[in-house]
């Protein structure tokens, strides 16, 4: 289940807070190459201080001619894998109202 945030490091952070009461608790983080080139790969349309704060969040980034999403999954919440959340957040993708990104097709397997 896809869960739109309008900021997604501050839900996070929030989800985090709470996964010591049996909360949330997120995939493994991808690999370290995968952060060392994420500015290569998505360049200046965020700001270092964003792409710190990506990387201590665990964030996943996927970038297109449309713009950026930022995503992070939950692991299921139950002992079946039926179920997880995916917490979105979309940057700049909404200029052509016609126009909606798709599902991170962008995005590779990286753990």
């Amino acid at each position: 289940m896809a869960l739109k945030t309008d900021d997604i490091f501050q839900t996070r952070t929030e989800m985090q807070k709470r996964s010591h009461l049996e909360g949330f608790e997120f995939i493994s983080r991808p690999n370290q190459v995968y952060y060392d080139q994420m500015p290569e790969r998505i360049g200046d349309a965020l700001a270092k201080e964003q792409y710190k704060q990506i990387e201590q969040l665990d964030l996943l980034v996927d970038k297109d001619d449309q713009g950026i999403l930022l995503q992070i999954f939950t692991k299921p919440p139950g002992d079946r894998a039926t179920v997880f959340f995916e917490i979105i957040e979309r940057v700049d993708c909404m200029k052509d109202s016609s126009w909606s990104i798709g599902t991170g097709c962008g995005m590779r397997r990286v753990w």
